[in-house]
């Protein structure tokens, strides 16, 4: 059984957006704003609930500030430079009677009640675990052929290096829960620049993470693509 009184959920929303075109976390599907159906995914299973807004009180910002005030067990904290700035500033305020830290996009609106149950319980049993969604392609890795990585940026031809078996393969998603003292241990340490990803952090310690898989609806809304798809998708919700 959860112990809600034993979870703290931090709901990322402080990206400025910028693939995007703009701050997608205030866009509203089915008229409500899209960080608010992640806070109320998540607000039955925390006991206390952090929500992470880009830093200033005016426009969209400061109207959503005063929504989010109005919820139960719910604090608002000032984001950061990178993601991980921002989890950092979170996990500040995380008190120590939380046992477990819950932490999810705040543009994953479709993520199911049952799959934050079972990644809470993973984590709960082996201190670490993602949501994933099981890769349908076939994933290869390639390089451009003048050397040994892969330029994000390059329109030109690439090589196929690798063919990996997909049945290995998982597509990140969120929430990732961790044991609260594992977690703030791996966020004093030293991490990566342009590092993502919460397990990644964990993982750079030798700690193993538990895979939760989930379903594809449970997207990340970071093109103008994903939003229609979101439209689509909040009507079923």
């Amino acid at each position: 059984m959860l112990e809600r009184t034993k979870i703290c959920s931090i709901i990322l929303a402080a990206g400025s957006g910028k693939r995007f075109g703009a701050k997608k976390q205030f866009l509203k599907l089915a008229g409500k704003h899209i960080l608010l159906w992640s806070v109320e995914r998540f607000l039955p299973f925390s006991g206390k609930l952090l929500v992470v807004l880009p830093p200033g009180e005016t426009g969209e910002t400061g109207r959503l500030k005063d929504i989010i005030k109005k919820y139960p067990r719910t604090d608002i904290v000032e984001g950061g430079a990178e993601r991980y700035d921002s989890v950092r500033n979170a996990l500040r305020h995380v008190p120590a009677v939380f046992d477990i830290v819950c932490i999810h996009d705040g543009v994953r609106p479709f993520v199911s009640r049952d799959d934050v149950s079972r990644c809470i319980f993973a984590a709960k049993r082996y201190g670490a675990a993602i949501c994933a969604c099981p890769s349908t392609d076939t994933v290869k890795t390639g390089h451009t052929g003048a050397g040994t990585g892969v330029n994000k940026g390059s329109r030109g031809v690439f090589f196929v290096r690798e063919t990996l078996n997909r049945d290995n393969v998982f597509l990140v998603q969120t929430p990732q829960a961790f044991r609260r003292n594992l977690l703030l241990t791996a966020y004093n340490g030293n991490i990566p620049p342009g590092t993502t990803d919460d397990a990644r952090v964990v993982e750079i310690m030798g700690h193993r993470v538990a895979i939760v898989p989930t379903s594809p609806s449970n997207i990340k809304i970071t093109t103008r693509t994903d939003f229609a798809i979101a439209q689509a998708l909040a009507k079923k919700f």
